[in-house]
């Protein structure tokens, strides 16, 4: 099951590594938040929202589980 973050980045033809040089991350931050292992501080958050420009809210980044189903991935 994909997680909003994983679909809005997979739909904008993003690679891990590709948001992650974008964002000042490693690939591996990126790939522990779509895994739910870790949770991004309140400036990353902010700084995914802007690069994928109201595509994904704060919520879904944070709170994953309550918005995959509406997003329909599976």
């Amino acid at each position: 099951m994909m997680t909003p973050l994983e679909l809005v980045r997979r739909n904008n033809n993003l690679s891990q590594q590709e948001l992650a040089d974008k964002l000042g991350v490693s690939q591996t931050t990126i790939q522990r938040i779509e895994a739910n292992k870790v949770w991004p501080n309140k400036k990353l958050v902010e700084d995914i929202v802007k690069v994928f420009e109201g595509e994904i809210t704060t919520d879904e980044i944070l709170w994953p589980e309550n918005y995959v189903k509406m997003k329909g991935s599976k």
